[in-house]
Formats: C-alpha cells, structure tokens, sequence
C-alpha cells in the first residue's frame, strides 16, 4: 500500500478562507520494461551452462556462462613394437582432450581420418600394405556445436532457467525468461473533499494495478441570508463532509426617504373573490392592496356596510361580497389604536417587489436556503 498525503485547508471560519482544489486525473500507463543481455562468461566444455538474473522487476539484465567448444589435441606417439596394431587412447581435462597413439615402429601413414559425432569415442585402426608398412585410419570426434533453442516468456516473478538438450553430443540451449513487469492504473474512487487521498497497489504473476482514491472538489453553496443590526455582519462555514455552505448575516441598511404620492388610481378590476383578499377605500374608489391578474368589474360591494374613505374592504368568500375590515397584516394595537405593524420572521418563498415601489420590512428576518428576494432597479428594500 502507497499512501499520498496532502494538507487538508478547512474553511470553516468567521472569514472566508482559500480552499484548495483537487483536479481528478486519472494516472498514466506504465511504461514497458527492458530485458538486456549483461555478460556472457566462457566456460570450460565439461561446465553445464548458467544464466543469472539481475538489474530491477521492470529493467533487468541476464548474465549467461556458455560451455565452449572442446579442443583434440594429438597427445604422445609411442613407437610400438612390429608387428603389432596401432592404438590410441583419449586423456580429457576440463572437458578438452589428448590423444595419444601407439604406432609400430615400421614406417607409418595416415590413410584416412574420418570425422564423427562429438557424443563418440576416437578410434584409430590399421593395417598393412603390400610392403609391410602400417597405414593408420582414424575416427575423430568433432568439437560440438552450441546453439539457442527455445526462449519461452515467464511471469515477471518466475525465476529465470536455463536447460541443455543433447542430440549426437551437440547441446541446444532452451531458455525460461522472466517477461518485464507491467503497470496498470483501475478507475478511481471519489471521497468527500475532507478525506485524504491515497494510491493502494495490487501484484498478480509479478505485474502491478494501481488504485487511486481521489478527493472531490468542494461544493460551494449559500445557506441562510439574515438581516442583523450594524456590526454584528458575519459569514459562518456550516457545511459538512468538506463541503462549504456559507450563512450570511448582512448588517441593515439605513431607513429610506419617504417616496412621493402616487396618482389616484383607476377602478380596480373583481376577481373571482377569495377569502382575505383585500382593496382600500380611497377618494370612493376601491384600491388593490393584494393584485391578481384574472379579473372582471369590481362588484357585490355591501354599500349597506357603511364605508368610506380610508376603509379597508375584505373579501367575504361565505357571503360572497366585499365589507370592511382589517387585514390580516398591517399596523394593530389595543381597541382602535393602529400603533404596531406585525411581519414574519422568515422568507420562505421567493419574491419580487414590485417595479418603482420600495419595501420594508422589521428584522432580523432569514431569507431560506433557495429562496431569493429580487429587488427591480430604482426600488429599495429596507430591513429596519
């Protein structure tokens, strides 16, 4: 197992901190490793030959000793006595050999030397001719031949060998080599940005798989938006597995100048009433205070009622008409006083103020996670 460790950088502070990002690559192929030949040792004809391995499991270098070719070499000559046949006979040191021959004393010739298998023995012969001299024919063993037979590829941890196949005393040499180790990287594992990377590698017949774990980058969101007094602004980390979720805590703004009045508006359109929709009465026209789009002419106000100007008509689903009333939202108090304007605390839905008006809104109010308040431009949003 091969371990990488790197610094995790934490971000979970009061200030935003730099955050490192790791990028996913995958590693490369492993390049192809090298067989060589080192040295190649002589040795004497009767040495087996050899093969060492050496050099790194991916570069390695085989050293051979190789049996040389055996020498024959004429030895003694001793005159024999007339009359008897000639001998030879063979003295072998480190595999090469010494003949030494046994030959009448009459007048001797070589008649033939015949050339034989190295895996036989040398033989001479003689024989007499018309004039009584010896004529000597021997069989001579030939140096053998070393050649490379077979070369069969291994497993990068098998041990090299090497085997000697005899045929007429000639030696064909087969050989068992180790192939170079190979390198292969698997898919990687993704981990949360908090987990350290690591790199596990696995051996199969001497070749190697690496696996990498890799930290993904972090994922950046905003959580809560709140709306705190001057001074008390802050940014809080509260995300989890390495990932940054950021709460925001945004100091209020300064109370806006009051606007300008608007111009009286037109006759509001009725829509399909709803329970708690709600228009005020000014200058004897009905105002929206809640718009909706699908509208037809504003009717079944109850007149009988008794309203006037500066009166607030709810829509009465029950009794199918408009009467006066308060709200549910807008400034209320104890009997008739309107002293204290009520909000909620949390937006739980986005919205958009309407275009050329302002908004305002008594905090510390939490805007949820996904939720967005947009403000058109030229209108302001004022959180006292």
């Amino acid at each position: 197992m091969i371990r990488v460790d790197v610094t995790r950088v934490n971000a979970r502070s009061s200030a935003r901190q730099p955050r490192s990002v790791v990028v996913k690559v995958p590693g490369p192929q492993g390049s192809a490793g090298t067989a060589n030949i080192g040295t190649v040792t002589v040795l004497n004809p009767d040495q087996n030959p050899t093969i060492t391995a050496s050099g790194t499991e991916v570069d390695r270098v085989y050293n051979y000793g190789l049996p040389r070719a055996a020498t024959v070499t004429v030895g003694t000559v001793t005159p024999g006595t007339s009359g008897n046949d000639a001998a030879v006979s063979s003295t072998v040191t480190d595999g090469d050999v010494a003949l030494d021959f046994t030959v009448p004393s009459t007048q001797v010739s070589v008649d033939t030397v015949t050339t034989v298998n190295p895996d036989q023995s040398p033989a001479a012969s003689s024989a007499t001719d018309a004039n009584g001299d010896t004529v000597l024919s021997f069989d001579l063993p030939r140096a053998p031949a070393v050649t490379v037979g077979t070369v069969t590829p291994l497993d990068p941890d098998a041990n090299p060998s090497v085997s000697a196949v005899t045929t007429n005393g000639d030696v064909a040499l087969d050989f068992d080599l180790p192939t170079a180790a190979q390198f292969s990287v698997d898919p990687a594992n993704v981990l949360n940005p908090d987990q350290n990377p690591a790199v596990a590698m696995s051996e199969e017949y001497g070749d190697y798989a690496l696996t990498f774990d890799l930290p993904r980058a972090p994922d950046f969101t905003v959580g809560t938006v709140t709306a705190v007094d001057q001074g008390f602004e802050a940014v809080t980390d509260v995300g989890t597995n390495g990932d940054i979720v950021l709460n925001f805590d945004v100091p209020k703004g300064d109370k806006g100048d009051k606007g300008d009045t608007g111009d009286t508006g037109l006759g509001v359109p009725d829509p399909i009433g709803s329970e708690g929709q709600v228009v005020t009465v000014s200058s004897g026209v009905a105002v929206w205070q809640d718009p909706v789009a699908s509208v037809s002419a504003l009717t079944d106000v109850d007149e009988g009622s008794g309203f006037e100007d500066g009166n607030v008509l709810i829509y009465d689903a029950a009794g199918t008409v408009w009467v006066p009333g308060e709200p549910a939202a807008g400034a209320k108090g104890g009997g008739d006083d309107k002293v204290f304007w009520e909000n909620d605390t949390t937006v739980d839905t986005s919205y958009t103020i309407t275009a050329g008006q302002n908004a305002g809104t008594f905090g510390p109010v939490t805007i949820q996670s996904g939720v967005t308040v947009t403000v058109p431009s030229g209108s302001e949003w004022t959180v006292l």
